[in-house]
């Protein structure tokens, strides 16, 4: 019986291992941790993130994720460039923290751009 019970664990651990592993291989392209990616990418790169998101912005213009990927790209290109480019990270995220007032990353986000902003003026 005992060998019987093992079996069946290890036939459910390696099942359960598989799925986990396919749904991780399968999951959607846009999540929050691509928000953290942002940081990585060079200006052009950058760039080009935001020339996407605003092409489905055109699409979908009340897109949530859409805005709120705008709003922090352009809080890290900021970064570098407050006087340029914090306005439009606050915009953004003033927009997504309107929709969705409970993300608190959006939230911190926000208050970051607003204060790279008020450091300029």
């Amino acid at each position: 019986m005992t060998k019987i019970k093992d079996r069946f664990r290890m036939i459910y651990l390696v099942t359960a291992g598989l799925v986990i592993f396919t749904a991780l291989i399968f999951a959607p392209a846009v999540w929050a941790g691509d928000w953290h990616e942002l940081r990585d990418l060079d200006s052009g790169q950058l760039s080009e993130k935001i020339l996407e998101f605003e092409k489905v912005l055109e699409e979908n213009p009340s897109d949530y994720n859409t805005i709120k990927g705008l709003g922090i790209a352009y809080h890290t290109k900021a970064q570098k460039d407050a006087k340029k480019f914090a306005p439009k990270a606050v915009e953004f995220l003033s927009k997504a923290h309107e929709i969705n007032k409970n993300d608190n990353e959006t939230m911190c986000y926000f208050g970051s751009a607003t204060t790279m902003m008020a450091k300029t003026t």
